[in-house]
């Protein structure tokens, strides 16, 4: 899995579309925060005797005062909204 780590204010600058997750954290050294935005996407079909290639998930973690806390997600949402569109 690839990640970038950007503030809130970076969001702008950032095309979200090259991303399939986006990630609240408190700190760049989280691995955990709150999911904002995921792409969802289906496993690729193989055939029963082969092996399956590889996907990577490319996570945006955007770094904010408290990811938990519903008015940044909402603010961070609808950021993400308006690039999207």
């Amino acid at each position: 899995m690839s990640k970038r780590i950007i503030t809130e204010q970076q969001l702008s600058g950032v095309n979200i579309k090259n991303y399939d997750e986006v990630v609240l954290t408190s700190s760049p050294n989280d691995s955990v925060g709150v999911e904002i935005f995921a792409v969802r996407t289906l496993a690729p079909f193989v055939e029963p005797l082969k092996e399956a290639m590889p996907s990577s998930r490319r996570q945006l973690l955007v770094v904010v005062a408290d990811p938990d806390d519903v008015d940044i997600q909402i603010r961070v949402r609808r950021a993400i909204d308006l690039k999207i569109m």
